[in-house]
This record gives structure tokens, sequence and C-alpha cells, in this order.
């Protein structure tokens, strides 16, 4: 949990090295770039909570393999491009904003 903290700079990629995080929750700081491909690495992420952050680019496609995926959250970012169809294939997915 690492929520509200106004933390700034790019979300490290030695994140995707968690590999039991089930909850991402980095939302309210100020994060920037793009998301990070890493990310994907997280099989068992069931919560991931980027929003309110600066972060830019388009979402990755590669998000569709986190397939325990529950809440996903990325508003109020910079995000441009489309919403990846891969999203609908993570079939639990309950909320998404």
């Amino acid at each position: 949990l690492i929520q509200g903290n106004r933390f700034t700079g790019v979300l490290p990629a030695e994140l995707g090295n968690l590999s039991l995080l089930r909850r991402l929750l980095a939302s309210d700081n100020n994060f920037s770039g793009s998301m990070l491909p890493s990310l994907v690495k997280l099989s068992e992420l069931s919560q991931l909570d980027l929003s309110n952050n600066s972060l830019s680019g388009e979402i990755p496609g590669e998000i569709g393999q986190l397939k325990q995926l529950t809440v996903l959250n990325l508003s109020h970012n910079h995000l441009a491009g489309m919403i990846p169809p891969e999203l609908g294939e993570i079939y639990g997915m309950n909320s998404l904003d």
C-alpha cells in the first residue's frame, strides 16, 4: 500500500518481481511515465489501482494476462489511445475505472 504519499518519478520496474503480490494500490501520488510492461508478471494480482497519478501513454495490451484481476482503476491520469480489447479476456473483472 503506497497510496497517498506524493511519490514522484516512474514506477520502479522491480515491482514486476513481486510475483505473489495480490494488491498494488499506488493511487494519489505523482507517478509519471508509462505503465510498466513488467506489471504483467504479477500473475496473482487481483487489484491494481494507479488512479490519480500522471501516467501517460497507452494501456498495454499485455494487461489481459492478469487473469486474477478483479479491480482495475486507472482514472485521472494522462493515458491515451484505445482501451485494449485484451481487457475483455479478464472474465473475473468486476470494477473498471
